[in-house]
């Protein structure tokens, strides 16, 4: 083993280690006894030997953290096998973690390809090692599926490949060498996507042998050129611009290599749309409008071979859109390449003149000014476009050069000043010379001031017996008990839709405005103008862009010579008024309005619509799954869903009578009666859709008075710790788990006081009370009472009830075990045995209306999950949907952890106006993390502290856990594991004095029992600890208490758990107080309370162990964590997504 150097056992290695450790153990001759327990014909001393070296070096060869599973082991077999079954019950949790990584791998634009590619290849020899490589096809998916738009065109040509060339060496091959050249080349044209400069038969260029450019021969040299002129070698910039005619001249003789990743199986007729593909290229000269020769352009396909080019031109093409209608269009700068074997509309092309591309399904849009059609389909690994007959057809609509005076230009321009217009025929726009004047009518009328309107002579006495209004709402007009008898609109939508508390209401603005001037002081016009969507749109985004079709030939489409004016022709009429009490130099009315300055402003703001108003269905689905929950009886008879609510208020009070809950009587003199009124609350199954509505009769208990209406009201409910040991309890022992509602269960306890209450609203007889003989909801004493009842019951059928958790439940009969957990009116029942259960549930039934919700699936908000294992995991998914629903953050972005790692150096005094939406949305995560999420149990903890007086920042990152949340969502805590049975231990980790203003520590410990995870914490210590060592020794006394009263809990499960629990820390420091019980004065200020842990170690009933602070899973629990690190005790801790 000395001469033997290998890498030791970790949590990641297994595979590799196990065969290395193989070698080994066969090197040393102890193979034999490794892979079989007791091999025949050895001499027993010297199996004995074996045994013991094997043990030894298979011991030595692991890492601390390891040395917990090979503890109990006494010969190398044993070791090796526990050894075997931990790591290879984890290898699916690392092929897991691999696979995410592998199919997460995304090369950056620029990024060096080959790392990349070592990267990939060391992920898929890690999936080799575990008996899970890749199929061929998949592995060559996966590579091409990284790279980034660089290497569109490339893979584009691979994908019409045949399978026998699809293989890894070959792709890797021709994607490096792909990277070679695009390291090797310069690019020269910046109006072409992939190109690289030649020189005349040279492959790498022109080259200058004077001052080394690439750009440039000697004889062409600038600095050659000012040297024999002079210059000593200087060149003049202005002799450089002035001859820049003569040197693009020059350039153009270079030759241009155009790439096209075209193979060559295609129709010569057919048209394609091609991503790889530089420029529009064409192979038939008959289909060119106009041609005209160019410098000599070569083009490199896929398979090497080239071809050239020396023509370019126009083509027409005729494109059939969704609607199957055609539409002409004219391509520019298309290359006549004549063996060409197909022709090709370029993507780069497109995009550079202002199109968008889509590629979507197997439909490829063309998208420009909100308007989309489709132009190809896939075909055969290629994009063809629907065109046809190639002499019809296009890509840009030419239009005539408008020539208009600039009276004309005005009006299109929607008045815009002539001085500007001015500006713009110097910039090139055609302008015709005119006579005409400048006086523009409407400008001066649209410039002028309106008389105002008479006031109204109408007087009112009291108020609200008008009201004026435009926008007002809502009024809550029955404050002062009295109703508008008139109501003056616009007619908006707004008013006249549900107006039922108005006697009167009148809806001509026109008319009424003359009467109220008051109500629109700020308008001086009521003028409505509408221009045509590409006028209005055009003008809005390119006010003071004087750019003409003059200066670039590919924005000419969007010239503001495409405009007419035609386009200003349309208007809106409004109403004409006949009133004579109106100044005729200006009419507020005209029937007609043709043309009025409307100044243009410019907005720096972006209306953008959310992501719903944009998706039909989304608005749809957001309609649909808006239910309305009334909040009275009077809301409840009048909403839609008003047959439901009575239903439901009818079975509510047939289970009031059935019970006997109450006695109609007359109340007694000097008693007063409590009130009482409906809760009304829509329930939903797992899928999220409605599964009841439920209406339920309170009493309103808040005027109780203590001693003569109650006494005392404490009621047990179940401990979310208890809920998740019996889940992983029935996991492991294969018990089943049915569900319970106990309907109307406050009903069923006998009330020992006299309490009068008023009769429910919408029900009332006469002028009777109700005299309650059992407990109804609200009464203080309710939950209590039922409590006693179903306790009477269960205790009666011969359960026993649980010491540690006074909900839970147990009946044996000899291997027959139920278990029973109440939680107020849900009960959970896990058997092993149909008959006991029957026995029990019947005497519940005897006493108790119960219904059988079947199999648990849905408990309190949480998700029961059931793995193909038996195992359960639990889930709160449809309640973070709540969540982010209620907080409006749908449309949130994500975020990899749930709170700042630097959140307590941030500095920031600025606090909340209200703290209601705070208290609100941290109620809604504190019952999230203490059930199914330790990850954020710490965030919530911290900043559940500044409840009282919370600061923008802690809303802020009270935000990013809703954003964190949305992103794991999909997350399922596993309660149990196989080969994990009867395996109970914790973690216990201390945070020393992180928060800065009262300098106390974090304490968090997590526990876990079968392999799953069952209880965790955090929480601010009560006390300022002076070192880290103090501060993890509270930490330990913590998780010391948890431990012993889920020991005690968990007797009546049976497990045949070890009688000393392991506790595992990484302060070794702290681990040494404990153990020395010599009395110090480094620990004399600490609270007696704490010393808890050092009696019950001495007593071997807990046992603390060392380890590292990376494999400490209570790390997450004391201090906010950066992504990485999260995640990672993130699954350690049994948080994972794991697939139904």
């Amino acid at each position: 083993m000395s001469q033997v150097t290998m890498e030791k056992l970790t949590d990641s290695n297994y595979l590799t280690w196990a065969l290395k450790m193989k070698m080994v153990l066969i090197k040393e001759g102890c193979w034999s006894v490794v892979k079989e327990r007791a091999p025949e014909g050895m001499d027993p001393v010297d199996l004995e030997m074996k045994k013991e070296k094997s043990l030894s070096l298979i011991v030595l060869a692991v890492e601390n953290d390891q040395l917990v599973h090979v503890r109990n082991s006494n010969t190398g077999y044993d070791a090796w096998e526990a050894l075997k079954t931990y790591h290879q019950q984890a290898t699916v949790a690392n092929k897991i973690r691999i696979l995410k990584k592998l199919f997460r791998m995304e090369l950056k634009k620029g990024g060096n390809l080959k790392d990349h590619l070592k990267v990939i290849s060391e992920y898929m020899d890690e999936l080799a090692e575990m008996n899970t490589a890749l199929d061929k096809d998949v592995a060559v998916s996966v590579i091409l599926a990284s790279l980034n738009e660089e290497y569109d065109g490339l893979v584009t040509a691979m994908e019409a490949w045949d399978e026998s060339r699809l293989n890894i060496v070959t792709v890797k091959a021709k994607l490096m060498e792909e990277y070679e050249k695009k390291n090797n080349k310069v690019v020269k044209e910046n109006d072409v996507a992939m190109v690289s400069n030649k020189a005349f038969g040279d492959e790498y260029g022109p080259k200058c042998f004077h001052c080394g450019s690439s750009m440039h021969f000697k004889r062409n040299c600038p600095r050659f050129l000012a040297m024999k002129e002079g210059n000593n070698g200087k060149f003049d910039l202005r002799n450089k611009l002035n001859d820049n005619k003569e040197g693009s001249a020059k350039q153009a003789r270079f030759q241009r290599w155009y790439h096209c990743l075209l193979f060559c199986g295609m129709n010569s007729n057919n048209w394609f749309v091609d991503s790889g593909a530089s420029n529009h290229m064409c192979n038939d000269e008959k289909v060119f409008q106009s041609l005209k020769s160019t410098s000599e352009s070569k083009i490199i396909l896929a398979d090497g071979d080239k071809l050239v080019s020396n023509n370019i031109g126009d083509v027409k093409l005729s494109l059939k859109t969704n609607s199957d209608d055609m539409m002409n269009v004219l391509i520019k700068d298309v290359l006549h390449v004549p063996n060409l074997k197909g022709n090709l509309i370029s993507v780069h092309k497109l995009v550079k003149n202002g199109f968008d591309v889509l590629f979507r399904g197997s439909e490829c849009l063309l998208i420009k000014d909100n308007d989309m059609i489709t132009i190809a389909t896939f075909e055969n690994g290629l994009y063809k476009v629907n065109t046809n007959n190639v002499e019809e057809k296009l890509m840009t609509v030419q239009q005539e050069n408008k020539n208009y005076c600039v009276h004309e230009w005005h009006k299109i321009l929607a008045h815009r000043n002539l001085s500007d217009i001015q500006k713009m025929k110097d910039l090139g726009l055609n302008i015709k010379d005119c006579n005409c004047s400048n006086l523009c009518e409407p400008c001066i009328v649209g410039k002028m001031k309106a008389n105002s309107f008479p006031l109204s002579q109408t007087l009112f006495e009291n108020s609200l017996d008008c009201i004026v209004s435009d926008v007002c709402g809502p009024m809550e007009v029955e404050s002062i008990g009295k109703k508008p008898k008139i109501f003056r609109t616009d007619r908006g939508g707004e008013y006249i839709r549900n107006v039922k508390f108005i006697e009167k209401q009148e809806n001509d603005l026109v008319k009424i405005i003359k009467k109220d001037n008051f109500e629109n002081k700020i308008n001086d016009m009521v003028v409505e103008l509408s221009f045509k969507k590409n006028h209005n749109e055009y003008l809005t985004e390119n006010e003071d862009n004087y750019e003409t079709a003059n200066e670039e030939d590919e924005e000419e489409e969007n010239s503001i010579e495409n405009f007419s004016q035609n386009e200003l022709n349309e208007v809106i009429q409004v109403q004409e008024i006949e009133e004579e009490n109106i100044n005729q130099t200006i009419s507020n009315n005209e029937s007609i309005v043709e043309e009025i300055e409307m100044p243009l402003r410019r907005s720096k703001r972006t209306c953008v619509l959310k992501k719903c108003q944009n998706n039909q269905s989304a608005l749809i689905t957001m309609q649909t799954n808006t239910y309305f929950e009334p909040k009275t009886y009077d809301e409840a008879i009048n909403c839609p869903d008003k047959k439901n609510w009575i239903i439901a208020m009818n079975d509510e009070l047939d289970s009031i009578k059935n019970n006997k809950t109450w006695t109609l009587t007359k109340l007694p003199e000097g008693r007063k009666a409590i009130g009482s009124k409906w809760i009304f609350k829509i329930k939903f199954n797992e899928k999220g859709e409605i599964s009841k509505y439920k209406a339920r009769l309170v009493a309103q208990g808040f005027s109780q008075k203590f001693g003569i209406d109650y006494d005392e009201v404490f009621a047990p409910v179940a401990r979310s710790t208890t809920f998740k040991i019996l889940l992983s309890v029935a996991g492991i022992n294969g018990y089943k788990i049915k569900h319970y509602d106990v309907k109307t269960a406050f009903l069923n306890g006998d009330l020992k006081e006299e309490i009068y209450m008023k009769q429910p609203p919408g029900f009332k007889v006469g002028n009777e009370v109700c005299k309650l003989n059992r407990s109804l909801y609200g009464l203080k004493q309710a939950a209590r009472v039922w409590n006693e009842a179903i306790h009477n019951v269960l205790i009666q059928s011969g359960c026993c009830q649980n010491t540690a958790d006074k909900c839970l439940y147990t009946l044996k009969r000899n291997n027959k075990i139920v278990h029973l957990l109440i939680h107020v009116d849900d009960i959970l029942v896990a058997y092993n045995d149909e008959n006991l259960m029957e026995f029990v549930m019947n005497s519940i039934k005897s006493h108790f209306e119960i219904k059988d919700l079947g199999e648990a699936k849905h408990y309190l908000g949480i998700e029961i999950i059931k793995d193909e294992c038996g195992n359960f995991l639990i889930s709160q998914k449809k309640y973070i949907d709540k969540i982010i629903e209620e907080s409006k953050m749908e449309d949130s972005k994500l975020s990899s952890y749930p709170l700042d790692p630097g959140y307590y150096k941030i500095i920031d005094n600025e606090y909340l106006e209200t703290n209601e939406q705070y208290r609100k949305l941290i109620g809604m995560l504190l019952y999230l993390s203490t059930n199914s999420r330790p990850d954020i149990s710490t965030s919530i903890s911290i900043l559940s502290q500044k409840v009282s007086k919370p600061r923008i920042i802690d809303l802020n990152e009270l935000k990013r856990v809703v954003k964190y949340l949305k992103g794991t969502k999909d997350l399922k805590l596993r309660l149990s594991k196989e080969g994990h049975v009867n395996k109970f231990h914790a973690y216990s980790d201390a945070n020393f004095a992180e928060d800065k203003i009262d300098r106390k520590s974090n304490t968090g410990f997590i526990i876990s029992l079968n392999g799953g995870v069952i209880s965790w914490a955090s929480r601010k210590q009560d006390v300022v600890a002076q070192s880290s060592t103090e501060a993890e020794y509270v930490a330990l006394s913590e998780t010391c208490k948890e431990v012993l009263w889920i020991k005690d809990l968990i007797q009546d499960f049976e497990l045949d758990i070890e009688p000393c629990t392991t506790i595992y820390t990484d302060n070794q420091g702290c681990i040494k107080m404990i153990k020395d019980q010599k009395f110090s004065n480094r620990t004399k200020h600490i609270d007696v309370k704490y010393h808890l842990i050092k009696e019950h170690a001495q007593q071997r009933n807990i046992e603390l162990s060392y380890c590292t602070t990376t494999s400490n899973i209570a790390d997450m629990l004391t201090k906010p964590l950066g992504p990485l690190r999260l995640e990672k005790l993130r699954q350690d801790g049994c948080l994972q997504i794991i697939s139904n």
